[in-house]
Formats: structure tokens, C-alpha cells, sequence
């Protein structure tokens, strides 16, 4: 009995703090704790992660989302560059194969489609084989490149607008804000994102440089 009371003194005067009111209770057993206490400890921690989880990825997303609105802007300028380019070059080849421009009419004036060119696209294609005989496909198109009306649309929706030079005066006189193209016999353009004919700054031409 007097060695447990100098071994308790012992410890008090080793430690303090330890003393044998709470030598047994300074640390409760987990299992102590009520399952139900210890469920709710666990959701609200758990949410606590979820609102930090949720916070980083909305400010992530507001720093990369300006990014990425200029990559698809950029994406997408870049595209209608390349198809304005390549309807030129399936017209001029139409012109070399044929000695004469897709669907001329013989007016006297230029050729200028602003309103579709679905028509021009089933003779490039090689569908019309009463302008195109050969049936040479000077042009593909994908099908999600092309709307409802079969016209071959820029990346804003837009159907490509032509012109040719079909009076071969070396000038296309594509009217509008267009106006006239020299030194050249067949313009391709899109109208932009903005999808305005008045919009110039925003056009996409295939002849510029």
C-alpha cells in the first residue's frame, strides 16, 4: 500500500500535471466514444474537404477559362483560314481541268455567291457531273462541315461566300464590303464570328496575306 502511494507521489512530483485525479482520463479510448459521435465527426470533416475541393476548382476554372476561350477563338480562326484557302484551290483546279469557272453563266460580270454555295460545292465535290463530266473531286468536306441546306459553313455557322472573275478583267468585283480584289480570279471569304457583312475587321479571306 505505501509503495502504490510513493510510486503515485512519484509521478505528481515527476509530472505535475499527471496527477491521480486525471492519470486515467487524460486520454479517452476511441471505442469510448459513441459510434454516433464519432459518424458525425467524420461527415463534417468529409464536407469541410468537399467546399475546399469545390473552392480550388473554381478558381482554377476561373483563371483557365479566359485561356481557353482564346485557344478555341484562335482554334477556330485558324480553321476557317485553311478551308477559305483550300475552296480556292478546288476552284482554280476546276478552272485548270475545265477552262472555264464552276456554274459561269456567261453574264459578262463576275460570279459572286454570298447567299450559299451549295451549288458549287456538288460541282467541286463531283456530284454535278453536268458541270463537273469527269466526276473529279477537287474538294471533300466533312459532313459536320456542311448545314442543313448542303452549304459548306465556316466554324461560326456562316456559308463561305465566292466570287470569280468570270468578265477576266483580273479584277473580282465582289460588291458589298468586299468591294473589289485585284490580281486575282477567285475570292473565298467567311463573314466571322460575328457573322456580319459589315464586320471587315473579323473577315477571313483567302486572299490576304
Amino acid at each position: 500500500m505505501n509503495t502504490m502511494l510513493l510510486k503515485t507521489c512519484r509521478i505528481t512530483h515527476e509530472n505535475p500535471r499527471l496527477t491521480p485525479e486525471n492519470h486515467w482520463s487524460d486520454r479517452i479510448p476511441a471505442a469510448a466514444i459513441p459510434a454516433r459521435d464519432r459518424q458525425r465527426a467524420s461527415a463534417a470533416f468529409t464536407l469541410i474537404e468537399l467546399l475546399v475541393v469545390i473552392a480550388i476548382i473554381a478558381i482554377l476554372a476561373g483563371l483557365l477559362l479566359p485561356t481557353l476561350s482564346s485557344a478555341f477563338k484562335s482554334a477556330d480562326k485558324s480553321k476557317a483560314n485553311t478551308e477559305v484557302r483550300g475552296l480556292e484551290t478546288a476552284v482554280k483546279q476546276y478552272v485548270n481541268e475545265y477552262s472555264k469557272f464552276p456554274l459561269q453563266t456567261g453574264s459578262g460580270s463576275d460570279t459572286v455567291l454570298t447567299t450559299g454555295n451549295a451549288a458549287i460545292l456538288d460541282v467541286l465535290r463531283g456530284l454535278n457531273t453536268t458541270e463537273n463530266p469527269r466526276g473529279i473531286v477537287f474538294l471533300e468536306v466533312a459532313d459536320n462541315g456542311m448545314d442543313a441546306l448542303g452549304n459548306m459553313v465556316d466554324p461560326w455557322g456562316s456559308a463561305y461566300r465566292l466570287a470569280f472573275d468570270t468578265d477576266y478583267d483580273n479584277i473580282v468585283s465582289a460588291g458589298g464590303s468586299v468591294g473589289d480584289v485585284r490580281g486575282r480570279n477567285v475570292i473565298v471569304w467567311s463573314i466571322g464570328q460575328n457573322a456580319s457583312d459589315s464586320d471587315v475587321e473579323n473577315f477571313i479571306t483567302s486572299w490576304s496575306e
